[in-house]
């Protein structure tokens, strides 16, 4: 089975039993504790029956079981009380054991989802918004823990109450249990209609949720930009749009529900209500017994719940449904890279042939029949105007896109060919706006060595230039940057990444504009401390290929491509470059005058 960072690949889809065959024993203890709780159940009415058959001077049959000089009301009641506080515990023991089972296929189900979203290729959340996968991880699996726990323990619950329950009413009177019944099968008819009404709302429901959540998650991110841009009145406006779908939605969902649980209801006070009135005149006829009567009652009451919780159970079902459903279409989902068999050592060299690359089948391509090459150790350079696929290279370099046609290789193997992780682990990237967590700066720049010493750390510091902003902070590299790295400049969290990225030793590393937020000779002494940094850790200079729309340190790049619209058009070292007026020497000339004027970048 293909795998991705040693993790397998699964893309079936899961089905309710397939949650539930861990916990099988747990269930089938559920079972037995439920099943011993209906026994109790049916034993109570009968005991009540033969309290009043003592009224009349009559032995119940079980009297002489008990005693030879027979039992009283007294004897009747008390282990009445008995057999009620004994259903009341083994009640409350099946509830926690069968709810638990809903907790632990929350807990499974939410590991391997988040498990399986690690695996994605980066495609697939640009295609699917972080809000409503957020809401999938949260209301959707609480839904589907009530269906696996609530739901699932009321449904066996109501099998064994009818299958216990209906066969002593039966023996009892058979027409007055026929009577009383029957508004049952127009209930059910109903139940129905209403459950597959009832599945198309929630569904819906749950998509205006993840729309509304995608909404919340998108404004806090950007409020800083909402401000800057005085859209707030525009957003609450938008958002407002998205909150009144999600309120009408929900509303009509309500509506269902409410009219669902009072038509159950009231077909359960009709069963009792025939009961009453047939019963009654059954007794007046001598065709019944007083006790009879009130035991049939009795046990018509014990049906009143399970019918009553049968609405509640087909909501919580189709909700919990509707959320697998949901789930599965992540869980379906397959990544678009996955491993391959070759391990090793990386040597760090790199040839593109031909390689082509476009995001949408309707898209023009980002790359056009792209062919570069990079020798171990070497600094390579890519320059363009913006769109022209500078970082779309280097995204498929570290393998985060396909390629539709053309080859990439890394020491002659073909990328596909290489273990993900086993290749991950020796190329970093560092793109132009640095991800950090919510965290010390140690910890973000340790984040994929996280055993680092203090030494390394330091060391990693010097190379990026941090030493003097580090300095400047009260609690040094146990500062805390603040989510996404906000109490940090665009500087110090590119450096802080650039750092992240040299700790893990790199054979390749892959800058995409990531001294951008630095000024040009802070840019071209970063990358001369970093190639002389390796080289004086006693280890083999790692292959750079760095992209930049400032064009300083590109006169020390042993080659440089220059893309236009997707294609190699120049190549060469600078000095090559220069006497051929072309884009090179154009972009050269615009960056002599934009720093000359004082102006950092395009």
């Amino acid at each position: 089975m293909a795998t991705v960072s040693d993790q397998p690949v699964r893309t079936a889809q899961v089905r309710y039993r397939d949650l539930l065959r861990p916990y099988a024993r747990h269930l089938l203890l559920g079972a037995l504790l439920l099943l011993m709780t209906n026994l109790c159940n049916l034993i109570g009415p009968r005991l009540i029956n033969d309290a009043i058959t003592l009224l009349d001077d009559e032995q119940p049959f079980w009297a002489p079981y008990i005693s030879d000089s027979g039992v009283t009301v007294g004897v009747v009641s008390a282990i009445l009380v008995v057999v009620a506080l004994l259903s009341a515990l083994v009640r409350v023991s099946s509830r926690g054991v069968v709810f638990n089972v809903g907790r632990d296929v929350e807990r499974d189900l939410r590991q391997n989802l988040f498990t399986h979203l690690s695996v994605l290729s980066p495609k697939y959340f640009q295609n699917n918004e972080v809000g409503d996968l957020m809401n999938r991880m949260t209301t959707d699996l609480n839904n589907i823990r009530l269906l696996a726990g609530f739901a699932l323990l009321n449904m066996v619950n109501s099998l064994f109450v009818f299958s216990g329950t209906l066969p002593l009413m039966i023996h009892i009177s058979g027409k007055l249990t026929l009577a009383a019944l029957a508004p049952f099968p127009i209930m059910m008819v109903v139940a129905q209609g209403i459950s597959m009404e009832l599945y198309r709302r929630v569904r819906k429901n749950q998509e205006n949720l993840s729309v509304l959540t995608a909404k919340v998650q998108e404004n806090l991110t950007g409020a800083q930009l909402v401000r800057v841009f005085d859209q707030g009145d525009a957003e609450i406006q938008r958002f407002g749009t998205v909150n009144d779908a999600v309120f009408g939605s929900s509303l009509r969902l309500a509506t269902l529900r409410a009219l669902m649980f009072p038509f159950m209801g009231l077909m359960a006070l009709l069963s009792t209500a025939i009961a009453l009135a047939y019963g009654g005149q059954l007794v007046v006829a001598g065709e019944m017994q007083v006790g009879d009567f009130v035991e049939i009652n009795a046990r018509l009451m014990q049906l009143t719940w399970p019918a009553l919780a049968l609405g509640f159970i087909i909501s919580v079902y189709q909700r919990g449904k509707a959320s697998l459903d949901r789930i599965n279409q992540i869980l379906t989902s397959a990544p678009e890279i996955t491993d391959g068999p070759h391990t090793g050592e990386l040597g760090g060299q790199v040839t593109v042939n031909d390689f082509s690359l476009r995001y949408s089948s309707d898209a023009e391509r980002s790359l056009n029949d792209i062919s570069i090459s990079a020798a171990a150790g070497q600094l390579i350079g890519f320059v363009g105007k913006s769109g022209s696929g500078k970082s779309s290279l280097l995204r498929a370099l570290s393998r985060q896109r396909l390629g539709e046609s053309g080859h990439i290789s890394f020491d002659g193997v073909a990328a596909e060919d290489w273990n993900l992780k086993n290749l991950h682990r020796q190329i970093a990237l560092v793109p132009d706006e640095g991800f950090l967590f919510s965290t010390t700066l140690r910890e973000n720049i340790a984040l994929g060595k996280p055993n680092a010493t203090d030494a390394e750390i330091d060391e990693v510091v010097a190379l990026a230039g941090l030493e003097n902003d580090i300095s400047l902070f009260p609690d040094g590299l146990e500062t805390m940057v603040g989510e996404r790295g906000i109490t940090l400049s665009g500087g110090q969290r590119q450096r802080v990444c650039l750092a992240r990225a040299i700790l893990v030793r790199p054979r390749i590393l892959l800058l995409d504009d990531a001294m951008s937020a630095v000024d040009a000779e802070t840019e071209a002494r970063i990358l001369t401390s970093l190639r002389e940094g390796f080289a004086s850790s006693n280890q083999t200079r790692p292959t750079v290929l760095v992209v930049s729309h400032r064009l300083s340190a590109m006169p020390e790049a042993d080659h440089i491509y220059v893309l236009d619209k997707g294609r190699v058009v120049e190549e060469g070292r600078h000095a090559d470059l220069m006497v051929e007026d072309g884009i090179y020497t154009d972009l050269w000339g615009r960056a002599q005058i934009q720093k000359q004027l004082g102006v950092e970048h395009d």
